[in-house]
């Protein structure tokens, strides 16, 4: 149950409409983005979704990348085209190639967004990885430092890197992608569950101590969400005949993203450390 790994339906892209990135335009957003992988960790296809607000300049590194690309046409090359929006003029939108599993990529990550737009106003820790199901001692060392690598260490390291751009322009927001897995135990999801609870406690540790830079930290858990990666959790609940919630539905990525787009908003500026489900009613 996890909808980190297709946040957003439209697809962001720069010079193909909008011209060079300009530094300064607008607020920069930054999120991580996702790739598919298979079982033990190789990429196979990756992509970057975006919806992206007016007036607004959105940086986005891919999570893990293991085919070199020399162009940003490249990187959309398999997207459908009708899922391409037109952008605002006012936008620009710009793909960094990194592994959120390797610190040095986020230190080059961060170093190279300010470089190019400025700084950094919106973080959204959207990157995130989900072993095969197996209980906890079934599991081995490898694949637990890789899972808490990408879904614990790399939001808070991305957090810590952006935090004194966002101090420095006055403030900002984060939203962590967590999940239901890490407030409940699912069995099979053990690692994975521990990395999201360990998210959840990022969130508030983060919103005590930044409120009084003018940094709001706020958190999404949520439930079963019709991505690829979830893929075989709904096949395996539509096969027993299960209901994967009180509402008998699944999400859509698009509701994620407009609680994410709140969050990274000002319309949400009296909110902080908040752990927010969205998961029809899942752990009622």
């Amino acid at each position: 149950s996890h909808a980190a790994m297709q946040l957003f339906r439209a697809a962001a892209y720069s010079e193909l409409v909008n011209g060079p990135v300009r530094r300064g335009v607008g607020r920069v957003a930054m999120a991580s983005s996702a790739a598919e992988l298979d079982e033990r960790f190789a990429t196979k296809r990756w992509r970057c979704h975006f919806q992206l607000v007016s007036n607004q300049t959105v940086a986005c590194p891919f999570s893990s990348m293991s085919e070199p690309f020399t162009d940003f046409k490249s990187v959309f090359a398999s997207t459908s085209a009708a899922t391409l929006p037109s952008l605002p003029r006012a936008s620009a939108a710009l793909a960094l190639k990194a592994d959120v599993a390797e610190v040095a990529d986020l230190d080059r990550l961060v170093a190279d967004v300010v470089d190019r737009l400025g700084g950094v106003d919106i973080l959204i820790n959207n990157a995130g990885f989900l072993p095969q199901p197996k209980q906890i001692y079934s599991a081995d060392l490898d694949e637990w430092q890789y899972v808490m690598n990408v879904n614990l260490r790399a939001p808070w390291y991305l957090s810590k890197l952006v935090h004194p751009h966002m101090r420095g322009r006055g403030g900002g927001a984060i939203v962590n992608i967590a999940s239901t897995s890490g407030l409940h135990h699912d069995i099979g999801l053990g690692v994975y569950g521990i990395s999201k609870a360990g998210v959840v406690m990022l969130t508030e540790v983060c919103a005590k101590e930044w409120a009084r830079d003018n940094i709001r930290v706020n958190c999404i858990a949520p439930g079963t969400v019709k991505t690829q990666l979830a893929g075989s959790i709904i096949e395996y609940l539509q096969g027993k005949q299960m209901k994967p919630n009180p509402m008998n539905l699944y999400g859509e990525p698009e509701d994620i993203a407009k609680l994410v787009r709140y969050l990274a908003g000002d319309e949400s500026r009296f909110m902080t450390g908040s752990i927010i489900r969205i998961d029809g009613g899942e752990l009622l």
